[in-house]
């Protein structure tokens, strides 16, 4: 699904909203950043990433789009799940997500672990594109089902929960 395909929002957000992230993954998809923006520049493409998946189901009516989204949604989960069954304050900082501690405790770089993360969700974005027009709600709910299952098992095998 695109743009072109089922028309759901203006071009010129897109083009806006794409340089933005191509010019601060350019300064920052490295080891050591160059333009650290704190949480300023992801919460803002979250924000960006939300509202156009948000305009896009409104306009399908197609809920598997929140499947592009399912990798983050499966760590935040998990992960404020596991705080709260350990009485945490989930308000409180921590460096809880499978993210993190890839990279924080594992050694692994951030570089890998972000490619590792984006390959893995255009992959099942990929799907649900090729699948949301083929496929009949019930069999879209079996597939969406399906991966967050299998998303939660690899995250609680690695994370060792």
């Amino acid at each position: 699904m695109n743009n072109f395909q089922a028309p759901f929002i203006s071009n010129d957000l897109l083009y806006a909203s794409g340089l933005a992230v191509t010019l601060f993954s350019f300064y920052n998809f490295r080891n050591h950043a160059r333009c650290f923006a704190g949480d300023v520049g992801p919460v803002a493409i979250s924000f960006i990433l939300v509202f156009l998946m948000g305009k896009l189901i409104l306009t399908t009516g197609n809920m598997a789009y929140l499947m592009f989204l399912i990798i983050y949604g499966v760590d935040t989960f998990l992960t404020i799940i596991k705080r709260m069954m350990q009485h945490e304050n989930i308000i409180e900082p921590h460096r809880r997500h499978l993210y993190q501690l890839l990279t924080n405790e594992s050694g692994i770089s951030h570089v890998k672990v972000s490619t590792g993360y984006t390959v893995a969700q255009l992959l099942i974005n990929l799907l649900i594109i090729v699948l949301a027009g083929r496929l009949s709600l019930a069999y879209q709910v079996v597939v969406s089902t399906g991966i967050t299952v299998g998303l939660a098992a690899i995250y609680v095998y690695v994370k060792g929960d």
